[in-house]
């Protein structure tokens, strides 16, 4: 088979191909017998009736459409196999000659992962500074004192709430959630809600209800909503009485081992640098393979952008944004191809069977086990890439 392969821009290729009848001929064939075992010929078993009788009851034109459908899928196999081409879109095939007798000729068109030309990522591995955030005495001290709070009193009072005591309200607001009713609880004047929500509730006694506007503030999460007014109704559930533990040594063993308070301390430190280490980490991660897609050569395939724009956003696509991760993921894999960076059946299974083992038992028939181990392979490739990139930086 004369075979022709063209490079187009937009990382997409074009295979044209001549098939001789002669070789054409051998899926005829196979398209009959196949085309046998579905019809029922009247006087014949299926599969047994002679090539003519089958040939005269579908007709030659429908035999060779169907031997076309064949070749094509056959051929388009051999093809980029052999010329070691990786398809990341459904192929478009076109006809452009199919006779009885003459050659059968077909064009198809795929996009394909572009050639992958690196920059040079250990130098930009070896280069690109790792940040070290520290833990703020206050940070301690805070975390400290969220711990005393989920180990506090509370007693029911009968009085109007003030600044410091603990409340439960429900409220709700047509502009959130179709004025869904949400329920809170917290301290009076440390709650974080909205500038002027907290306020309106000194006074209000367990029971009481009020309704109050509200101006959404420039920081609020929906921005839609940044700058409107708001209706919020509003019902005081409970007003109590917090009265948190004495800080002491005697408390410190209560919460596990340890013998002082300073102990505490410490162990709430170490758990917070852990977490400041691993952000850290992570942004340097960030960091250094966006300097290596930057510094990188290579066409980025308009169909992955595509998916991946419509996987970030709903609303309106963020082209730039989707093609900045979608050649970040390409310099990705490539640096673990080139390494020949591996991730074993056992590795994948161990951390399927770890994340089962956390998964309601009669809830894991409706899990996607093919696409969980395909996800989990994923996370561990990166993983090992950017440990490979760590090294670099330490060498």
């Amino acid at each position: 088979m004369k075979t022709e392969i063209n490079k187009l821009p937009k990382c997409q290729v074009e295979i044209v191909c001549e098939m001789p009848w002669e070789e054409f001929d051998v899926y005829r064939v196979k398209a009959i017998a196949n085309l046998s075992q579905k019809i029922k010929v009247p006087g014949f078993r299926p599969g047994k009736a002679p090539q003519g009788v089958i040939e005269n009851d579908v007709g030659k034109e429908e035999i060779i459409v169907e031997a076309s459908k064949m070749a094509l899928q056959e051929k388009f196999e051999e093809i980029i196999n052999k010329e070691k081409l990786e398809p990341i879109s459904p192929p478009q095939a076109d006809i452009l000659k199919l006779a009885n007798g003459n050659p059968f000729c077909f064009k198809i068109k795929i996009e394909v992962l572009p050639e992958i030309i690196l920059s040079d990522y250990k130098k930009i591995a070896k280069e690109t500074q790792q940040e070290k955030s520290e833990v703020a005495g206050k940070e301690v001290e805070e975390t400290l004192n969220w711990v005393l709070r989920t180990r506090a009193e509370f007693k029911e009072l009968d009085t109007q709430a003030k600044e410091g005591d603990f409340v439960e309200i429900a409220y709700q607001s047509p502009e959130l959630e179709n004025n869904k009713l949400f329920k809170d609880g917290f301290l009076l004047g440390k709650g974080g809600l909205i500038k002027g929500f907290e306020e309106n509730l000194i006074g209000m006694k367990e029971s009481d209800e009020k309704e109050i506007e509200i101006v959404f503030p420039d920081n609020f999460v929906k921005k839609d909503l940044v700058g409107k007014k708001s209706h919020f109704k509003i019902k005081m559930e409970k007003v109590k009485e917090m009265t948190l533990p004495i800080l002491s040594d005697d408390f410190a063993k209560t919460l596990g081992k340890f013998e002082t308070v300073n102990d505490v301390k410490k162990s709430i430190q170490e758990g917070i640098q852990k977490e400041k280490d691993s952000q850290d980490m992570l942004r340097w991660q960030e960091n250094v393979i966006a300097k290596v897609a930057e510094k990188s050569n290579f066409e980025v395939p308009e169909g992955l952008v595509l998916i991946e724009a419509k996987r970030i956003s709903n609303e309106t696509p963020d082209i730039p944004k989707a093609q900045k991760k979608v050649k970040e993921f390409l310099c990705l894999q490539q640096i673990g191809k080139e390494n020949h960076i591996e991730v074993s059946l056992t590795e994948i299974e161990q951390q399927v069977n770890r994340y089962l083992t956390n998964y309601p038992q009669e809830k894991t028939k409706e899990i996607d086990i093919p696409r969980l181990k395909e996800y989990y392979k994923g996370i561990l490739f990166n993983e090992k890439v950017f440990k490979l990139l760590e090294g670099f930086y330490n060498s």
